[in-house]
């Protein structure tokens, strides 16, 4: 049985850096390209009235002060 996780995202990321805390550029990398495959869709629907609308007020009280 394949592991859903290995099934989507194919080849596991490098591993984090043990002596310096940070990540390697090919961690960078692949964790920039799944981020994009997962969320492009959703960045590119409208936002919805009622969202506008609250924000709207938002700026609203945020002019105020």
């Amino acid at each position: 049985m394949v592991d859903k996780k290995q099934q989507k995202g194919g080849s596991r990321p490098a591993k984090a850096s043990k002596s310096g805390g940070g990540t390697s550029a090919a961690f960078d990398t692949w964790l920039e390209r799944k981020l994009h495959e997962m969320f492009d869709s959703v960045t590119a629907e409208p936002i919805p009235d009622d969202l506008l609308k609250v924000i709207a007020e938002l700026d609203k009280h945020v002019e105020k002060k």
